[in-house]
C-alpha cells in the first residue's frame, strides 16, 4: 500500500479538523492507501503517531509569536528533527492541514519541500496562509492580503499576538515567505473546503492552483435518535469559542424574542461574557458522545456567524436530524439546501424570527440528515482525496 502522511496542529477528538482527518484515515484503505498521523499537540486519547517537538518547543514558539508576530517561524529544531525521521519512512505523499498552533517552521518544512520529490496537498481549513497574520479576515472587510502589509488592526485575532509586536513589521514578510515557499512551488496541490475560501484565494492573487473538496462526516456516528422526551422547542447555538466573529450579541439580543414554549442552550467559550438568565451554557463538549445526546435533545441549530470557511457543527446538526438556520455569509448558505434550513441575516431579529417561526410552521418537510448523507458523507470526501492522491503521485513520478 502507498503511504500519506497527514501533518495537523492537534489530534484532539473534539477538534473539528483532527475528525476530518480520522474520516480521511479510515476511508482511504480500501483505495490502496495506509496512513500515519503527526501533530504538534497530542491529547492522551488521540490517535496521532508522531508529535513535533514538545511542550517547551511549543511555550518557546507561542512566546516568539506573540512577541515579533512570527507564527510559524520557530520550532526550527523540532522541524528537522521531524523531516529528518519522516524521511525514514518511504512516504509516497504529504497531506497538511494546519500549519498554524506552535509547532512548525514552516520554512525550513518547505525548503525541504522544493528539493523532495514527495508530493504535497495543503488543506486550507482557514485563511491563514492567505494574510500576513490572522486565520480569518472576512467579518473585518480587508483586502487579502494587500491590507495585510501595514494593518495594526488584528492583533487581538488568531494566532494572537501582543501589541509590541507591530514595532517589528513582519506581516510583510510572513506573506513574503509564504508566497516565495509554498504558493510559487509547483509541487504542491492546494484543496480548499468550499467554494466561497476558493474563491477567496484566487482573489488574492496568490495561486489558481486549488480546488474544492468538501468537509465530510460520518454518518454513521452523527445520525438521527428518537428525540428525547421533553416540552418545549430547543434551539441550540454551539462553537469552539465564541469569538467576536461568531456573533455572540446576536445570540443575546435573540433570547429577547423567544416564544414562550422556546429555550436556547450555548455552547461553547464566552470569555467570561455574561449571559441572559433565559440562556443556558455549557462548555465546550470533547466527548462524542454527549456531543450526540446534545444534538439529539434540541430541535433546532442556528449559526450566527460571519466568517465561516465550511461549518462543522452546521453539517453534524443536520446529520442528527436538526434543521438549521445559518448567517447569508461566507461558506455558509454553501451548505444548507432548501430541505436542510432557512439561509437568512441573523443580526436582524425581525428576519431570524420570522425564519425560526418558517421552520416551527413546516417542521416535517425538512429532512437534513438525508440531505447530510446524501451531499457531505465522509464517503464521498475521502474518494475525492483517493482520486487526487492518486493523480499527484503518479504526476510527480513522471517527472524527470
Amino acid at each position: 500500500m502507498k503511504k500519506v502522511l497527514f501533518i495537523s496542529t492537534v489530534d484532539f477528538t473534539d477538534n473539528a479538523v483532527t475528525r476530518v482527518i480520522t474520516g480521511l484515515r479510515n476511508g482511504i484503505g480500501k483505495y490502496g492507501w495506509d496512513s500515519i498521523f503527526a501533530v504538534g499537540r497530542h491529547c492522551k486519547n488521540g490517535s496521532a503517531d508522531i508529535v513535533i517537538g514538545n511542550s517547551i518547543d511549543s511555550y518557546v514558539h507561542a512566546l516568539g509569536s506573540r512577541l515579533f508576530d512570527t507564527e510559524g517561524r520557530h520550532s526550527e529544531g523540532s522541524t528537522k528533527d521531524f523531516i529528518s525521521s519522516i524521511s525514514r519512512l518511504d512516504i509516497d505523499l504529504i497531506h497538511i492541514h494546519n500549519l498554524h498552533g506552535h509547532y512548525f517552521h514552516y520554512p525550513t518544512l518547505f525548503k525541504w519541500v522544493r528539493c523532495s520529490k514527495t508530493p504535497i496537498i495543503i488543506t486550507l481549513h482557514d485563511t491563514w496562509l492567505l494574510t500576513g497574520h490572522c486565520t480569518t479576515y472576512y467579518h473585518q472587510g480587508c483586502n487579502v492580503p494587500y491590507d495585510c502589509q501595514t494593518c495594526k488592526k488584528s492583533y487581538n485575532e488568531y494566532p494572537w499576538s501582543w501589541r509590541i509586536s507591530q514595532i517589528f513589521g513582519q506581516r510583510k514578510e510572513n506573506l513574503r515567505l509564504k508566497r516565495e515557499l509554498i504558493f510559487e512551488n509547483e509541487n504542491i496541490q492546494f484543496v480548499t473546503v468550499s467554494d466561497w475560501l476558493r474563491n477567496e484565494v484566487i482573489k488574492t492573487g496568490l495561486t489558481d492552483n486549488v480546488i474544492t473538496i468538501h468537509n465530510g462526516i460520518d454518518c454513521e456516528i452523527f445520525h438521527p435518535k428518537k428525540k428525547l422526551c421533553g416540552e418545549g422547542f430547543k434551539i441550540l447555538f454551539i462553537t469552539h469559542n465564541w469569538e467576536s466573529w461568531k456573533c455572540l450579541e446576536s445570540v443575546i439580543e435573540f433570547s429577547k424574542h423567544l416564544h414562550i414554549d422556546e429555550t436556547i442552550t450555548l455552547v461553547g467559550n464566552i470569555y467570561g461574557k455574561k449571559l441572559p438568565d433565559n440562556i443556558r451554557h455549557i462548555e465546550n463538549i470533547s466527548d462524542i458522545n454527549a456531543l450526540l445526546t446534545l444534538y439529539n435533545e434540541h430541535d433546532l441549530l442556528i449559526s450566527p456567524s460571519l466568517a465561516e470557511t465550511f461549518g462543522m457543527t452546521v453539517l453534524e446538526a443536520m446529520s442528527c436530524g436538526l434543521p438549521v438556520i445559518v448567517n447569508n455569509s461566507a461558506a455558509l448558505p454553501e451548505i444548507v439546501s432548501n430541505s436542510a434550513g432557512l439561509i437568512t441575516d441573523t443580526s436582524n431579529m425581525l428576519m431570524l424570527r420570522n425564519a425560526v417561526d418558517t421552520v416551527r410552521a413546516d417542521y416535517s418537510k425538512y429532512t437534513p440528515s438525508e440531505y447530510a448523507k446524501s451531499s457531505f458523507s465522509d464517503s464521498i470526501m475521502c474518494k475525492k482525496y483517493a482520486e487526487l492522491y492518486k493523480m499527484m503521485f503518479y504526476n510527480i513520478k513522471k517527472q524527470p
